[in-house]
């Protein structure tokens, strides 16, 4: 009788074992054949993206190889129209000739006050002079205050202004004189010195209105918003600087009410915008908030590539290469796990659970946080809702 008990009590051991590893077995192949899923649901995600950034502006560089010396008739982030004057060249040896010519200028003046004073018969000045001397040399001692830095008025103003009173001078003394021979000739030598020499250029702004500035990076010509890569984007923001500008750069206009953001990110993330949408962006260092419409993502090896164009006045940005940007994003709708993506050449799809199997459907993220992504179908025909399966690879 004991022998039976033991046999009974082993027959029934090995029953449960061989209940459990069936068990077992089925469970393995149940989850091989319904893999770990969730269920889709309705929510709203509020979010923030940080980028860091390259700027990109309309702009055109003037160059000017043979400029030894330049004067700007303008100050730097100003706003100048087309056709407006905004600097004077100089070749070199310029200022011989400027010696040369100021020279003149001081004889004529000491010949015209001495034959003024012969042909009047008196050595007292018309009132007229007088005044525009005095207003010479109070003009003069404003520029030796504004070249110390000092003084309510810039250089290039009194410069201006100086020249003005000069030619007025001159113009008053010719209307009282009667030149002699002498005078004749010296009129005629200043006259083939200033004419003779092209040392002196003005040049005009002889493109569209913008604002202006002396400063180039050598990268303005090297951006386009259509042609920019990834490549270009990681190039500025980890080595900025080693493009060297040229020798012969002497200014660049800037078209004023618009400019890009360009920036990359990594070809699996869920922080991504999308193309052709709007949003609410803030650079580091300014509580301006622009509007910034995505008008393009390209997909590349391991980076998706975003130019981003800002209606909006670019003289925050005119000397600006690159920056830290934020961006909002909001949106209502289909909620998942991030975890349930899978990513393929850059875009996002979800295993979802139909009758026949799961089968692939790419979305698109309109929100994301750090666990959870608001999508929806890149086909319109396909409405994601609520309740539906898909699946956690």
């Amino acid at each position: 009788m004991r022998v039976r008990k033991v046999r009974r009590k082993r027959l029934r051991a090995i029953a449960v074992l061989t209940l459990i590893a069936l068990i077992g077995a089925g469970v393995g192949v149940y989850f091989i054949l319904n893999p770990s899923s969730a269920r889709m649901r309705d929510a709203s995600i509020d979010s923030t993206m940080e980028v860091r950034g390259v700027i990109i502006r309309n702009e055109t560089v003037v160059q000017r190889g043979d400029a030894y010396h330049v004067q700007f008739l303008v100050e730097d982030g100003d706003y100048v129209q087309s056709a407006q004057p905004v600097v004077t060249t100089f070749t070199r040896g310029y200022d011989v000739i400027l010696e040369q010519i100021t020279a003149l200028e001081q004889q004529i003046y000491q010949q015209q006050l001495t034959l003024l004073q012969l042909q009047q018969g008196s050595e007292t000045l018309p009132d007229s002079l007088v005044q525009l001397n005095n207003s010479i040399d109070e003009c003069v001692r404003a520029l030796a205050l504004a070249a110390q830095g000092e003084g309510e008025e810039d250089i290039l103003t009194l410069d201006s202004r100086l020249e003005s009173l000069m030619n007025d001078r001159s113009a008053l003394l010719a209307s009282l004189v009667t030149a002699d021979e002498a005078l004749a000739q010296s009129q005629a030598q200043l006259s083939a010195l200033e004419s003779g020499n092209s040392y002196r250029t003005t040049l005009v702004n002889d493109g569209s209105a913008g604002y202006i500035s002396f400063t180039t990076d050598g990268y303005e010509s090297a951006l386009n918003p259509d042609q920019l890569n990834t490549a270009q984007v990681a190039d500025i923001l980890s080595s900025y600087g080693s493009a060297t500008p040229s020798s012969a750069d002497l200014y660049r206009i800037t078209s004023s009410d618009f400019w890009y953001v360009a920036f990359n990110t990594p070809i699996d993330s869920a922080e991504r915008l999308q193309e052709g949408q709007t949003y609410s962006m803030m650079m580091e260092g300014s509580d301006t908030v622009y509007a910034a419409y995505c008008r393009s993502a390209r997909t590349y090896t391991s980076n998706i590539t975003f130019v981003l164009e800002i209606n909006a006045d670019v003289k925050p940005v005119l000397n600006t290469r690159m920056g830290t940007f934020t961006f909002a994003r909001s949106a209502s709708g289909v909620s998942v796990r991030l975890d349930g993506l899978v990513y393929e050449n850059g875009v996002p799809s979800l295993m979802v659970k139909q009758s026949d199997g799961y089968v692939s459907i790419p979305v698109y993220i309109l929100s994301s946080d750090d666990k959870n992504a608001i999508v929806v179908a890149r086909d319109s025909n396909i409405q994601l809702r609520s309740g539906l399966r898909y699946q956690i690879p």
